[in-house]
C-alpha cells in the first residue's frame, strides 16, 4: 500500500473518531458537527475549513479498505 493511501485512511479514521466523539455529546446537524469540528482546529480532508457539505460529503463516501477494489470482469477492456 502506498504511504499517501495510507494517510488518507489515517487521516479519515482520526476524523471519522472525533465526528463520533462529538455525535455522542448530542450534536447531529451537519452544521453544528462542521463548527464543532472548526472549534477544534481541525481541517476537511483538502486542508480547509469544514462546512455542512463536507460533514455530509465525509459520510456518504466509502469506507477505505485495506485492498483496491476489484472491478468486475466485463468492464476490463
Amino acid at each position: 500500500m502506498e504511504k499517501n493511501r495510507r494517510d488518507r485512511i489515517e487521516r479519515a479514521a482520526q476524523i471519522s473518531f472525533v465526528m463520533q466523539e462529538i455525535r455522542m455529546a448530542g450534536l447531529s446537524d451537519p452544521k453544528e458537527i462542521a463548527d464543532a469540528l472548526n472549534a477544534r482546529g481541525i481541517e476537511d480532508l483538502r486542508g480547509g475549513k469544514w462546512t455542512w457539505i463536507e460533514v455530509l460529503r465525509f459520510d456518504k463516501r466509502p469506507k477505505e479498505r485495506s485492498e483496491p477494489s476489484k472491478r468486475a470482469d466485463w468492464t476490463k477492456r
